[in-house]
């Protein structure tokens, strides 16, 4: 889900997120296109340019979303690298958990207490993102302490390194792995795309692995956690 919003005097799309009325407009109304389409309710959810707010996390939880798949660990707060007019910055992740929580009422990002099955309420699972580090960037703030995402559309060069570091490392946490259909009709894109899944499918530890839904991977998680 995006939250475009059409701006009738400039004639352009630009992302409001300031007015939660709007984000909640279009949870529900990408909730209703999916169950016209699918003729059942989503269960899980991932928003566009991993907006995250409290008021949001109340929509998802009312629209009966159980696994919502936007928190990038260790990504600053910034703005909209290509909407001059987002009405507010994107969200600060650098203290949000690695793993899969339960959040608070009050805070999204503070888990509370974990329950022992994956059926008692809504969780966050995050993207598995690197260490943050200090690196240059193409636009403001230019410096940023930050980590980078497994986007698999985005250079190879540093997509594969963080990949295999979470294959070499036995784990029953979730790999979780971006990857947005649209961006394979571009060629760069589609160049990293194949560069990165050309060294996945070479990886041993492949063998041990399973590509399946948020709901599996977090029981079987939950259920090695608890041994």
């Amino acid at each position: 889900v995006h939250c475009w919003r059409w701006h009738e005097g400039r004639r352009e799309w630009f992302s409001d997120f300031a007015d939660s009325s709007w984000t909640t407009e279009c949870i529900s109304t990408a909730v209703q296109a999916f169950q016209g389409i699918f003729g059942r309710s989503p269960d899980a959810s991932r928003l566009g340019d991993r907006w995250m707010s409290q008021a949001t996390f109340r929509s998802l939880r009312d629209e009966g979303i159980l696994y919502d798949l936007t928190v990038e660990p260790g990504v600053p707060g910034t703005p909209v690298h290509d909407d001059p007019h987002a009405t507010e910055w994107l969200p600060d992740y650098a203290r949000a958990p690695r793993k899969p929580w339960m959040p608070s009422d009050e805070d999204f990002l503070v888990p509370r207490a974990r329950p022992r099955t994956s059926s008692s309420g809504m969780w966050m699972i995050p993207v598995t993102t690197t260490r943050p580090r200090f690196r240059i960037v193409r636009r403001f703030p230019y410096i940023v302490h930050a980590s980078r995402s497994a986007n698999l559309a985005l250079n190879s060069s540093y997509v594969w390194p963080l990949i295999r570091a979470s294959l070499d490392k036995p784990s029953d946490a979730p790999v979780v792995i971006v990857l947005r259909s649209g961006d394979l009709a571009t060629p760069r894109f589609l160049r990293n795309f194949l560069a990165t899944t050309g060294e996945i499918v070479k990886h041993p530890a492949l063998a041990y692995c399973k590509f399946t839904n948020p709901p599996d991977a977090l029981a079987r998680w939950l259920a090695v956690s608890a041994t």
